[in-house]
């Protein structure tokens, strides 16, 4: 079975918004793995380049939803979770039932 690739983003409404990977990277061309080419390179391929950096996947039957890292420093990757992550389920503050909310948002895209 064909499965179909997309990144996992906002609209201006900041409502969740799935775009084509290729059509994606090929408006963003900062986040192209090194090496590969949206035009040349298939979606597994270039999926597989973005995991390698920090990206996580989630996958269905019939898709596979791609989602940038929080942290895109040089080797949060290799660091895993992010610093950015971890502060905003243990922050406690007068919002931290909002960020508890966005990141169960964010978890629910994956």
């Amino acid at each position: 079975m064909r499965r179909h690739f997309f990144v996992v983003g906002q609209d201006k409404s900041g409502r969740p918004e799935n775009t084509p990977l290729k059509e994606w990277l090929t408006h963003h061309s900062d986040h192209i793995p090194p090496g590969l080419d949206p035009e040349q390179d298939t979606s597994w391929t270039l999926a597989a380049g973005l995991k390698k950096r920090g990206w996580t996947a989630a996958e269905t039957e019939g898709e596979v939803r791609l989602k940038m890292p929080l942290d895109t420093s040089p080797g949060a990757a290799a660091k895993g979770e992010s610093e950015t992550t971890r502060a905003m389920v243990s922050a406690p503050s007068e919002s931290s039932s909002a960020m508890r909310r966005d990141y169960a948002e964010y978890r629910d895209l994956l």
